[in-house]
């Protein structure tokens, strides 16, 4: 399989132009010869920042089951000092991601799911202690066609205060925690997935912002904090149990059953 390039007359006429992504074309008979190829070179290097961002490679000072990963460029989303002797497992398949975090992780299993937060950048497969560069797969690229995690909600609920309240958390999750303001319904009701009630029960919202009051004490549409969480304080007198739903983007979801004693 070869490739086939533009004829002899017409290659020759780009000496000394410069092409559509703005790399410099040599010059015929260019003195100094070398001028033309700095020129290139100076260009490749800057054009390949941002393809070199985080790129997994193996360092001089590596041993035979260590690697490295380059640094993040320059205002990329999740920012990395780069790295080098990184230990593998042998005789493993290592998967190698960065956390939404940053930090650089290598697992044995498999990378996270899609709606886990991280960013691919390679496999390194292990053998008898040692592994080739061309055994170094490279997997940033997959995170290109990766979907975002969804804005999934996620419930959590304090025991009573002493009293006869139960603060309830709604964090919108993507696998985690994604921070950001998100807009979020929440309602109460005797059963999950039932329709809003406030029969017996005192709401008031502690974190976030009420954008709108369908049902009084039941069902409210917020807008969260900077780190994607709301907060509703449930008074309840006596024994008595319910459900709290969040939906974002239509995902509705359910708490467990939250008994009050």
């Amino acid at each position: 399989m070869a490739e086939i390039f533009l004829p002899d007359s017409e290659l020759e006429a780009l000496s000394n132009g410069q092409g559509s992504t703005g790399i410099k074309h040599l010059k015929i008979a260019q003195d100094p010869h070398y001028i033309n190829l700095l020129q290139r070179s100076d260009w490749l290097d800057r054009f390949l920042q941002a393809y070199d961002s985080c790129r997994v490679y193996v360092d001089e000072t590596d041993a035979a089951d260590e690697f490295s990963v380059r640094a993040s460029c320059s205002g990329a989303a999740v920012a990395y000092a780069g790295s080098i002797n990184n230990s593998l497992t042998d005789d493993e398949t290592n998967y190698i991601y960065l956390e939404a975090d940053g930090e650089l992780t290598v697992s044995i299993t498999a990378f996270p799911n899609a709606t886990t937060p991280h960013w691919p950048l390679a496999t390194i497969v292990m053998a008898a202690g040692a592994f080739t560069l061309t055994g170094i797969a490279d997997r940033r690229g997959t995170n290109l066609y990766s979907p975002c995690p969804p804005a999934v909600p996620a419930i959590s609920a304090a025991d009573e205060d002493g009293g006869s309240k139960r603060t309830i958390t709604i964090q919108a999750a993507g696998g985690g925690s994604l921070a950001g303001r998100f807009q979020i319904r929440v309602w109460l009701a005797q059963a999950a997935h039932g329709a809003p009630d406030a029969t017996g029960n005192t709401v008031a919202i502690e974190t976030g912002t009420t954008l709108q009051t369908f049902t009084p004490d039941a069902d409210y549409e917020l807008m969260t904090d900077a780190t994607g969480k709301v907060e509703i304080g449930v008074t309840i007198a006596g024994v008595d149990s319910r459900f709290v739903m969040a939906s974002i983007d239509g995902r509705v979801v359910a708490s467990e059953q939250l008994d009050w004693t």
